[in-house]
């Protein structure tokens, strides 16, 4: 997969997370603290939850070196 920034190759990888990691609309995002927490609202959280060591596991996210960003394909 190539980045659709610079066009260079991604590196293959995951998004490992101490708790939520959640997309919110954009009217939701621009709320207070706790709707971006998911506490209100109606985000969409990603990946499993591992509770032994409280972390969220995320696959299928790429990572460009040249430009520094994350991207990936999450459902």
């Amino acid at each position: 997969m190539n980045c659709p920034f610079c066009g260079k190759e991604l590196q293959k990888g995951g998004i490992i997370a101490g708790g939520p990691v959640a997309w919110f609309p954009e009217r939701e995002f621009n709320r207070d603290l706790l709707s971006k927490l998911g506490f209100y609202g109606h985000g969409k959280t990603f990946g499993k939850f591992v509770p032994i060591v409280n972390q969220i596991k995320i696959p299928n996210a790429y990572y460009c070196d040249t430009c520094g960003k994350v991207m990936g394909a999450f459902d």
